[in-house]
């Protein structure tokens, strides 16, 4: 088993944990965009779902 001198680990280990919290806050950041995203969609297709049904409704008002 290696002998490990502790002076040259701690820096690399505060190191990791640095460049893990950057990516953990980069990640936060990208979910959540892609959740104003994905609500942003809805809200269309809720739009476009509405927008059909009463368009059928109104076509098929007027043949009766």
């Amino acid at each position: 088993m290696p002998v490990l001198d502790d002076r040259n680990t701690t820096p690399l280990y505060q190191n990791q944990v640095l460049i893990n919290q950057s990516i953990l806050k980069r990640m936060k950041e990208d979910v959540d965009e892609l959740k104003s995203d994905i609500k942003e969609i809805k809200d269309i297709l809720k739009f476009i779902n509405e927008y059909t049904i009463k368009k059928k409704e109104r076509e098929d008002a007027r043949w009766f």
